[in-house]
């Protein structure tokens, strides 16, 4: 085991019917778990490898999910706080240049006002998963797992991976 989603994929090999997971009093098995991960990165996996994903979500297994999918797809998480004010949002996408930006029909409306026409911009419910894709390519320890912003003494806001 050398990454997170190893972890996974083993704790799903062992213990396919134990409880991984427990969320909105929804509860998922390992084995769900890393199926719903899978799922996720199948699409994901289209972007080059090391390709940005943004994702706005509350603490969710949504979250967990399309995180986990993200690093499975050898791509980098770019997490955006949910208070996020419009205009940092939009220096934030600027700067980290994500290929998509993947939310919930909470935020849809907030990422929406993003006018760069080369991102994808998706409700993560609607997302086209092809359940019977399997990802190529193994992320390993050496992969940025995400991006995350921080603005410091400049107020101007730094992604620090």
């Amino acid at each position: 085991m050398n990454v997170i989603t190893d972890f996974l994929q083993n704790s799903a090999n062992k213990y396919p019917d134990k409880i991984a997971l427990v969320a909105s009093n929804k509860k998922y098995t390992y084995k769900e778990l890393f199926e719903s991960v899978k799922s996720f990165s199948s699409y994901i996996s289209k972007f080059p490898k090391n390709s940005v994903v943004s994702l706005l979500f509350e603490n969710s297994a949504d979250f967990i999910i399309s995180y986990l999918g993200t690093l499975h797809a050898s791509c980098i998480a770019h997490i955006l706080p949910i208070i996020i004010s419009d205009e940092n949002l939009v220096k934030q996408i600027e700067s980290a240049e994500p290929k998509m930006i993947i939310t919930t029909k909470q935020f849809i409306k907030k990422i929406e006002k993003i006018e760069k026409k080369n991102i994808e911009k998706f409700d993560v419910n609607e997302i086209p998963i092809d359940y019977n894709s399997n990802v190529k390519r193994k992320p390993v320890p050496e992969n940025i797992s995400y991006l995350l912003y921080t603005s410091g003494t400049t107020t101007f806001p730094k992604g620090v991976p």
